[in-house]
């Protein structure tokens, strides 16, 4: 039967075996992997079983006593085609579609028949019908079902998972057309399926065909690749081909200018995409950049950068060259607010303490900021013992609150830092203040149960 198999078919097997091969190996090899194929095989496997179960469970089974004329057919065809196994048949009520197909349940061949194609066999169309049994019969010889399971993960590489199903449509047909030995039924079925029962017997096929082949534009190729099967003309076409009796006027073969077209405007999709994805990419990093230094367009210095950025040459270039250091930007807050915290995505540092320590031996004052944005709170929430002592020795106000009303003190509670939390007492910190909610430290310790610290509150 090799001359009735379609050249790409086996191409197509191969390239989706280098695909899937290599998959399963992996994913067999990892324990995750297994998991991944359970979803992609065990569970679409269980949803067939599923449907195949329905139709077993509802629809009518071919016997030499349920439509025995039919049966027969199936069983002179499965002995001609020489099919190892005469499979089941049933027929299920579809409507109004025309169609058939191949499947397996558990290791057995299954072709389920739409009513509607079974009642085309009652309206004189047993030939018709024969070349429907044929064409799933063949399926089932060349093991297509088997073998898509198989190449599963190849079917993700775009169109080729398609373009074998097609490769194997035209190999049925083909070989459906041999066994049956009516090429003008074979045609006459296809042209069936396109335009139904009532009407297929009064169609001119040469110029249905004729017809199609003109239809050129890159929506209808498109519609064509990303189908499991080829359009009926093409199927007929390809009958025409097969048994020698092709009309030269009908050519259904791309053009190289069309395929050049075709991969133009691939190039072009590619192209566009790839400016707009750069694009989207630029535009995100420009707004990251701009919501991270949005402080350019506050009353910024340069200063202020430098200490955000932790650049300690540059502070102290700016420094000599007499900025000014206590400059203000629109929120009120100074060179040692962006020192101390302000901006800083990262863990305080060395570097940033010595920005801090710079700025203060050169007259930073840590007084001026926003209610938000308080260098001792800051240095208190990431539990900088060190830097706490140094800015009350500079003059920081350990009194000083914020929006929350949360003074120095009540601030060394939440971070739960008994060392902070001496040292402020120690420098005057007021344990009776209450923050906006009516609470002092000693409340927020005792319902933290902070013992050492409530200890020392006391």
């Amino acid at each position: 039967m090799n001359r009735f198999i379609h050249n790409k078919e086996r191409i197509y097997l191969a390239l989706l075996l280098i695909f899937s091969i290599p998959f399963y190996l992996v994913f067999l090899l990892s324990g995750v992997g297994l998991l991944v194929i359970f979803f992609l095989i065990a569970l679409p496997l269980c949803a067939h079983f599923i449907s195949m179960g329905y139709i077993r469970s509802n629809g009518v089974k071919l016997t030499p006593q349920q439509f025995p004329d039919i049966f027969q057919e199936v069983l002179d065809l499965s002995t001609k085609m020489e099919v190892k196994s005469v499979p089941d048949v049933y027929i299920i009520q579809s409507d109004g579609l025309l169609n058939a197909f191949a499947t397996r349940f558990f290791g057995k061949n299954m072709i389920v028949l739409y009513s509607e194609m079974t009642d085309v066999y009652k309206h004189n169309g047993q030939e018709e019908l024969r070349f429907i049994l044929a064409h799933e019969l063949a399926h089932l010889k060349r093991n297509h079902i088997l073998k898509n399971l198989l190449i599963l993960p190849g079917n993700w590489v775009p169109f080729l998972g398609q373009a074998y199903s097609r490769a194997c449509e035209y190999t049925c047909d083909a070989m459906a057309a041999h066994y049956n030995g009516n090429l003008q039924a074979a045609k006459e079925t296809l042209t069936l399926l396109a335009i139904g029962r009532g009407f297929y017997k009064d169609v001119n096929i040469h110029d249905y065909l004729l017809q199609s082949s003109r239809e050129r534009n890159v929506f209808v190729w498109l519609s064509e690749k990303l189908s499991t099967h080829p359009t009926l003309p093409k199927r007929i076409h390809h009958l025409d081909n097969q048994f020698g009796s092709v009309s030269p006027e009908i050519n259904f073969k791309t053009t190289t200018l069309f395929k050049f077209g075709i991969v133009g405007m691939c190039l072009a999709f590619l192209l566009v995409s790839a400016g707009a994805i750069f694009g989207l990419v630029k535009f995100i990093e420009t707004v990251e950049a701009s919501e991270e230094f949005s402080i350019e367009n506050e009353g910024t210095t340069s200063l202020m950068t430098a200490a955000s950025e932790g650049d300690i040459a540059r502070v102290e270039e700016l420094i000599e060259s007499r900025e000014d250091i206590n400059a203000t930007d629109e929120n009120g807050n100074t060179a040692i607010v962006y020192a101390t915290g302000y901006f800083i995505e990262e863990e305080f540092s060395e570097t940033q303490a010595e920005i801090v320590q710079t700025l203060l031996d050169n007259g930073a004052s840590l007084n001026s900021h926003s209610e938000e944005d308080i260098p001792i709170l800051f240095m208190i929430y990431q539990n900088e013992l060190e830097m706490v002592q140094t800015l009350i020795e500079y003059g920081a106000n350990i009194q000083v609150e914020d929006s929350y009303g949360d003074i120095p003190l009540i601030a060394a509670v939440y971070a739960n830092n008994a060392e902070i939390v001496q040292i402020l007492l120690q420098a005057g910190a007021d344990p009776k203040q209450t923050n906006q909610y009516g609470e002092t430290a000693l409340d927020i310790a005792e319902a933290e149960k902070a013992e050492e610290i409530i200890s020392l509150l006391e």
